[in-house]
């Protein structure tokens, strides 16, 4: 039996929140998780979300997201696998049989919604083999009015894309796909037809003499508006991944503008280790152009594909970009190596899009000043830096200024102290300030595609 009692506290406890944090981190990392909706989960009583069903992704995303502890009604047969029995009594969930009806699962479920808790749903009963919302049973609802429950419809996104566990395009082993949830508005915990008011509680019916027949009726109705609610979302969802498929598909792109500038680059500093990455990063585009199947990995290595020639050519770049000179100038580049990484971070999950440019642009700023100390007499080497963090906050100011003014403040406070105890001719400020300008006419002038294939 599950070693979460009816009668416990639905609010998570210290570790129970810290293991709901470190799955929503994963899911964001590696899915790029967006969450939306949580406020319609009610903070107190007795609530059933019931979502759409795909893979065993779906219970973990719906319990790291909730506010408040869920047990899942899981199948029965799944206790029977070892691997899997110990974490499953673990976090209480409730076995069902679903070949036939089950009492005990169902009065165990009263009970834990008894107490004011959460239980969680898959309607469907099983796996969907393409995506699509498969019918709905009505047990979900007759538990939610024998329990007075609201039910929140959950919409998961993105997750058959991921790990298809049935049907043709069915995987072992799940791949990287963005994740999405969506918590829809409530279903009250009331019959539509018995009911006689808008607020009158099913009990308050039934004890005036409301058939069974009516309870059924009103179980198949409510089932019909949540799945009405899931597949308001998920419809939508599945075509737009369907179009982003067919996207993937294309061919790859032509060799793009910034894209020539790394081997320039590399090929500028006359050394022959940096010759040889170069020659090895330009059969990579012309294989990737001309040769490779394109898939959502082959375009986003396309796109990532400089930052690594660029980790490999670090150690020979040394020479022309030079050691910091001071233990000052070592404190500013760290200031603006955790900026950068801040930013990087914080746009790979809330705005995806314009990390791609964002991405694009802060090569091409590397690029241009690497290219300005090849070719620039007595231009200073930490002119890199101050150009790097010029751009950071050109762009936090044209997207996200409420990170910029703190940002304002931070990293020219970071720099000053360098720029006075070891040095800066300021007269430089102004070729920084070009190249960074450069670069914006670049990323606004010019479209290009993103790894998805869509043009931004």
């Amino acid at each position: 039996m599950p070693r979460v009692s009816a009668a416990s506290s639905s609010r998570p406890g210290l570790a129970f929140r810290f293991l709901q944090r470190c799955l929503r981190r994963f899911f964001r990392t590696f899915y790029l998780l967006e969450v939306h909706g949580v406020e319609n989960i009610p903070a107190t009583g007795p609530v059933i979300i019931a979502a759409n069903h795909v893979n065993p992704f779906d219970a973990i995303i719906l319990g790291a997201c909730a506010p408040r502890q869920v047990r899942f009604i899981v199948w029965n047969r799944t206790f029977n696998q070892p691997a899997f029995r110990w974490i499953m009594n673990s976090v209480g969930c409730i076995p069902i049989n679903r070949d036939r009806p089950d009492t005990v699962a169902f009065k165990e479920s009263l009970r834990w919604l008894s107490a004011g808790n959460i239980l969680g749903i898959f309607p469907e009963g099983r796996y969907t083999e393409t995506g699509h919302l498969h019918e709905l049973k009505p047990g979900t609802m007759r538990i939610a009015l024998a329990a007075n429950a609201a039910v929140v419809p959950a919409t998961l996104t993105g997750a058959y894309k991921a790990w298809p566990l049935r049907g043709a395009n069915a995987k072992a082993f799940p791949k990287p796909w963005k994740i999405s949830i969506k918590f829809h508005p409530a279903i009250p915990p009331r019959s539509p037809r018995a009911a006689t008011t808008d607020s009158e509680p099913v009990a308050a019916v039934a004890d005036r003499g409301t058939s069974i027949t009516n309870q059924r009726t009103a179980a198949v109705e409510l089932t019909e508006q949540l799945a009405a609610a899931i597949s308001s979302t998920l419809e939508p969802a599945i075509r737009a991944e369907e179009k982003i498929a067919r996207l993937l598909e294309q061919p790859a792109p032509p060799l793009r503008i910034y894209e020539w500038f790394l081997p320039i680059v590399l090929l500028l500093t006359r050394q022959w280790p940096c010759a040889l990455i170069a020659g090895t990063y330009f059969l990579y585009l012309l294989a990737d152009v001309y040769l490779i199947r394109q898939s959502a990995i082959t375009r986003a290595l396309r796109n990532f594909s400089p930052a690594l020639a660029l980790l490999a050519a670090y150690p020979f770049l040394l020479e022309v970009i030079g050691l910091p000179a001071g233990g000052w100038w070592i404190a500013a580049y760290v200031v603006i190596l955790f900026y950068a990484v801040w930013m990087l971070v914080t746009y790979c999950y809330n705005h995806y899009r314009q990390f791609q440019r964002l991405v694009r642009g802060l090569l091409l700023t590397f690029y241009l000043s690497l290219l300005g100390l090849i070719l620039i007499p007595g231009l200073p080497r930490p002119s890199l830096a101050i150009t790097v963090a010029v751009f950071l906050l050109a762009f936090d100011f044209a997207h996200d200024r409420r990170r910029f003014y703190p940002a304002c403040l931070i990293t020219p406070a970071a720099l000053l102290p360098a720029v006075v105890a070891h040095g800066y001719p300021l007269a430089w400020l102004p070729a920084s300030a070009g190249m960074v300008a450069a670069v914006f006419a670049y990323m606004h002038l010019l479209k290009f595609r993103a790894h998805d294939g869509r043009r931004i």
